[in-house]
């Protein structure tokens, strides 16, 4: 069932913004700008237009909000195994298109599932996708999207594939995205 529209939250930078869903899913974000074209579009279509998921495996209650009166979203699941917290952010005045995602153990031991399917053109258009250390980078056209940290999704033949991995208690992992 699609997630209704009035249940995301919004994420931006003044120059363009991303639609999250409460299960952790960015599924619309125009790249750099508002009236470019989106790379995650699966608010309009499915899964196959486009989305950065980072979600629990186990079923999880949602809480969201914004941080201080910023745009900066805090999510906070709880599982039966524990608890994790993820603050997504598109940091302004860097002179380029970003996506932060933190994502902070809270109680125990959660497991995440990672899927980051990279879909430029409306989810016309699926990139090539190498990996180089603990950076993935898609190639579609002129579009160039970066996305670092560890945990990445695995990349076979080109297309990235789910990943799922474990935060602990007070553990920290950092994911960047950026547009070229």
């Amino acid at each position: 069932m699609p997630t209704p529209i009035a249940d995301y939250a919004f994420i931006g930078d003044r120059r363009t913004g991303a639609l999250i869903s409460p299960e952790g899913s960015i599924d619309w974000l125009c790249l750099p700008d508002f009236d470019s074209t989106a790379c995650f579009a699966s608010v309009l279509g499915t899964p196959d237009h486009g989305r950065w998921v980072l979600s629990p495996v186990e079923e999880a209650t949602t809480t969201r909000r914004y941080v201080g009166g910023s745009l900066v979203l805090e999510t906070v699941h709880e599982t039966a195994s524990g608890a994790v917290r993820i603050c997504d952010v598109m940091p302004e005045e860097t002179g380029r298109a970003d996506v932060l995602r933190r994502i902070e153990g809270v109680r125990r031991r959660v497991t995440l599932r990672h899927d980051w399917q990279i879909r430029p053109g409306y989810g016309l258009h699926c990139p090539l996708v190498v990996q180089e250390g603990q950076t993935l980078v898609a190639v579609a056209g002129p579009d160039r999207f970066t996305l670092r940290g560890p945990h990445l999704p695995p990349v076979r033949r080109g297309r990235v594939e789910e990943a799922r991995f474990e935060v602990g208690e007070g553990e920290v992992i950092d994911l960047h995205m950026t547009w070229q």
